[in-house]
């Protein structure tokens, strides 16, 4: 286990979680968050569907949001934040 810089632990399961996200133990709530949030924006697929993508690309998207989701989930349950 790794502790952050919060106190909280990380737990080695949740290593996978945080390269999804691009974030560190060390980097602050606030900042998870946004990195969070910005990864689902920039998949979303309301947003992609007015580029009009081929339908593969949209699923692409879709799967993409859906591990962004599950990693911030399980980052924050990790932490309990």
């Amino acid at each position: 286990m790794v502790q952050h810089a919060a106190g909280r632990l990380l737990r080695s399961v949740d290593r996978r979680s945080d390269d999804v996200l691009d974030v560190s133990p060390d980097d602050s709530d606030a900042t998870i968050e946004k990195t969070s949030r910005s990864r689902v924006k920039d998949f979303h697929p309301d947003r992609l569907d007015s580029k009009g993508l081929p339908e593969e690309m949209m699923r692409f998207a879709e799967n993409r949001m859906k591990e962004f989701s599950l990693a911030y989930e399980r980052i924050t349950r990790a932490w309990n934040f």
